[in-house]
This record gives C-alpha cells, structure tokens and sequence, in this order.
C-alpha cells in the first residue's frame, strides 16, 4: 500500500503544476520568485511477446511514473527524479534515480553531493569509458537509470587565445555500497574517478581515470570531432583488464535523415559476446507526414552472427501525447545471444503523456 500512496501523492502533486512552474515569494526579498521546476511523464506500455519456451504468446503491461525536480535559487541548488511504476504482475517500486545538492562556487568552480547519474563518454549505444555510467540498453540507449551515490567537483576554463578553447576538470569520489549501507567512514573503500576535458582545434576530448582499492583501475579516453557540418565521428578507448574500443558516426543528410553507425569491441566479454555493429536510422516527418517519425535500429553480434531489429514508430498528434508502436524481432541459432532469449518477438504499445 504504501507504494500506491506514494504514487498518489506524486500524481496530487503534479495535478497542481500541470505544465507550469510551481512559483513563490521568498519573504523579505523585492521583486524575486524562487522556482521549484516540475516535470515528467507518464507511461502505459502494452507488450506482446512470443515465447521461445512454450510457443505460446504473453501479454503484460506496465505503468511508469516519472517526476522531475530542479530548485536552484541561487548558488545551491537541489534537484531529484523519481519512478514509480506498476506491472501486470502486481509489483510496484518506487525508485529513487537522483538526489542530489548543487553548489556553485565561482563562475567556474561547482560541488555536488548526492545520488546523480552520469554520462561520460561519446557512444550512443555504448560506452566502455562509462567507468560511473549505469549499464546502457543498446535497444533504448536514451531511458532513464539510476545513479550513483557520490560528491564530485568541477572545474572549468575558457582560452582566449591557443590551441585549446575549452577545458574543464570533474572529480568525483565514490562511496563503496558497503560504507554507505553500514555509515562507516570506510576510505580505504572510497573509489575516485576523473575526467579531463579539452575542446583541442575544435575536438572534443576527454581522459578518463578511474581508481579503486577492490576493483582493477581503469583508463581511457573519447573524443569526438565535426568533419563536415552534417557528419560527426566520434570514439572511445579503455584500458581495464584487456582493451575495449568504440568508433563511429553520426549523419545527417538533404532528407532529414539521422544515421548512427557504431562498432563496439570488448575483451572483457564473453567468448561469443565481444564484438557488436549499431545501426540506428531515423527520419522526422517523412514526406511531410506531420509529427510522425519512424526509426529503425539494429544490434548485430559479429561473433556469433544473432541480431536484433526493432522499429520504434512515434506520432505526436496532439501536445504533450506521444504514441509508439514498437515491433522487435530477435534472429539467430539456439546457441546464439539473441537466439537464446526466452521470447523471439514482441511488440510494445507505448502511450506518454509528458506534463
């Protein structure tokens, strides 16, 4: 019950800032408002999946609610995002995904503490420089994950003249679960992780460390760079008990057409899980078909030659609605990755309504 009331208290409480902000005086001050910022989501996904197993077909559904917070009166700030969902099976969770307390020292210092999710490295579907990144879905690279508990500095520094334009410094210290769970001070359990970045003759590139006392220390770096004004190509290389390495593009061409094309190899993998293709194609309001963008993507095991093909298929009729129609097809042997998955297709029926 108690998951039901805090999904009813989080709806009550957006009904109330539907598509606004939520605003009030400070008492004392003259001509200022503080904002608490709200938004978020709500999602009804209907799945249909064919079953290896028992050749028969399943049908489960899902209710994910999303609720974002951002105050930042001044200098220091607090922010968090929140999800709480129910399935067909009767589970509800609630899951904290970021809490965290921003303060900004300087106009190029900054300090954070709390539970925040990170995105380092330059990949779409992958990232082996994501040394604090949650574990992306190479089907849906974009959704929302859980971060980490930690406190981080920034530090950043525009040139005015030279080589370099921009570059900036992150520190970030990690907690272990143990120490967190138990409030002990354990520092000896303590990870650190750094990143340098420089924006060198118009490249983006950052150098990643990552160092830890009970997990093997990690290193690498990413860069990312325009060659034509409609063609990026980006990379990222790590160092941690073998080589991992990603490379590829991203295109835009006369149609409106966005490619990402990606190459992904890891020594870390499994013998027949080591080296994968990303293909994505999307194309925005295809012969002028208003607010409908149909995509295609797939994840190719080189290795063991199994795949997967999915057609995510969005349309916007009316504002703040989004409706998907999400066909995926999993093609390969028994013994294969994609084979071996416990369904061979399925399809996803996905209503949003963003506030």
């Amino acid at each position: 019950m108690k998951y039901f009331a805090g999904i009813a208290g989080i709806l009550i409480i957006s009904s109330f800032v539907y598509a606004e902000d939520y605003s009030f005086e400070v008492p004392n001050a003259e001509f200022k408002k503080e904002k608490l910022n709200l938004s978020g989501n709500f999602d009804l996904k209907y799945s249909v999946l064919k079953s290896r197993a028992f050749q028969d077909i399943l049908y489960l559904y899902k209710m994910d609610f999303y609720l974002n917070g951002d105050y930042q009166p001044g200098d220091a700030g607090v922010h968090f995002k929140t999800n709480s969902e129910y399935s067909s099976d009767s589970q509800a969770n609630f899951n904290l995904y970021e809490l965290y307390g921003n303060l900004n020292l300087s106009m190029n210092s900054s300090m954070l503490l709390g539970k925040k999710t990170y995105n380092w490295g330059k990949g779409y579907a992958f990232n082996p420089v994501g040394y604090v990144n949650p574990a992306k879905d190479p089907e849906n690279p974009e959704q929302l994950q859980a971060g980490i508990f930690s406190a981080s500095y920034e530090y950043s520094k525009s040139f005015q003249a030279g080589l370099a334009q921009n570059a900036s410094f992150d520190l970030i210290v990690i907690p272990s679960v143990e120490t967190i769970d138990n409030k002990i001070s354990g520092i000896k359990n303590t990870d650190i992780a750094g990143k340098l970045y420089l924006l060198f003759l118009d490249t983006d590139i950052d150098f990643m460390q990552y160092c830890s006392k009970i997990s093997p220390s990690k290193s690498g770096f990413d860069f990312s760079r325009n060659i034509l004004s409609s063609l990026e190509m980006h990379g990222e290389f790590s160092r941690v008990e073998g080589s991992s390495y990603l490379f590829g593009i991203r295109w835009l061409n006369e149609w409106n057409i966005t490619t990402i094309l990606e190459y992904y190899h890891n020594d870390a993998g499994l013998k027949l899980m080591q080296d994968y293709l990303y293909l994505k194609m999307s194309w925005p309001e295809p012969f002028n078909w208003v607010y409908f963008t149909p995509s295609i993507y797939t994840v190719i095991n080189t290795s063991d030659r199994s795949s997967i093909i999915g057609i995510p298929l969005s349309y916007k009729p009316i504002t703040n609605f989004e409706f998907i129609l999400w066909p995926s097809f999993l093609i390969g042997r028994q013994d294969t990755e994609f084979g071996s998955k416990q369904y061979e297709n399925k399809l996803n029926f996905w209503t949003r309504f963003y506030f």
